[in-house]
């Protein structure tokens, strides 16, 4: 419902974004995750961003960690409207957005894994609070209830997965070939 609101009230961005508005791009050999605004920053795509705190008490037990936005309404709004309501001193671990077609669910699972190769991702996680965009088999994937988001014992959870993620998906190279990265 937000994805087709946004679509007629904001202008789909197009183009090469301003300097003041282009994301800083992941470092290459980082450890990312993937995350989905909808049911994890705000239970029920409420737009509350009431779990945000818990979201940086990830942040701050894995300081190298880097941040992907892989949520489709940010294709309608500038990355000034989407770091908004994020705390200033955390806006830089955001540094780039995942382009999704919303008519597809799967191309997300896709996508992420295009992206990491061609940023020669070292090791990344997907936090997601929709079960149908992603296999069941994806071992990447930590999967958050949408209508309760991210919390305490989540947080907690997601950093312990995201540790073991990335000892499961390390390799000596900092570029991960297509037989090493990581499948469902």
């Amino acid at each position: 419902m937000m994805n087709s609101l946004l679509r007629h009230l904001l202008p789909r961005q197009t183009g090469r974004a301003s300097a003041k508005e282009a994301w800083a791009r992941v470092s290459p050999g980082a450890d990312v995750l993937f995350l989905d605004f909808q049911g994890v920053l705000h239970p029920w795509a409420t737009e509350t961003y009431e779990c945000l705190p818990h979201l940086y008490t990830v942040l701050d037990a894995l300081p190298d960690l880097q941040l992907v936005v892989s949520s489709t309404w940010h294709h309608y709004a500038p990355r000034s409207t989407v770091l908004a309501n994020i705390d200033p001193d955390y806006r830089d671990r955001f540094k780039d957005s995942l382009f999704i077609h919303v008519r597809s669910p799967m191309t997300r699972e896709v996508l992420i894994r295009q992206f990491a190769r061609h940023h020669r991702i070292r090791s990344f996680t997907v936090v997601d609070a929709h079960p149908r965009r992603f296999r069941k088999s994806c071992q990447w994937v930590f999967q958050i209830p949408a209508n309760e988001g991210l919390n305490a014992h989540r947080a907690r959870a997601l950093i312990h997965f995201i540790t073991h993620q990335h000892l499961r998906q390390s390799t000596p190279s900092p570029t991960l070939s297509r037989k090493e990265m990581p499948t469902c």
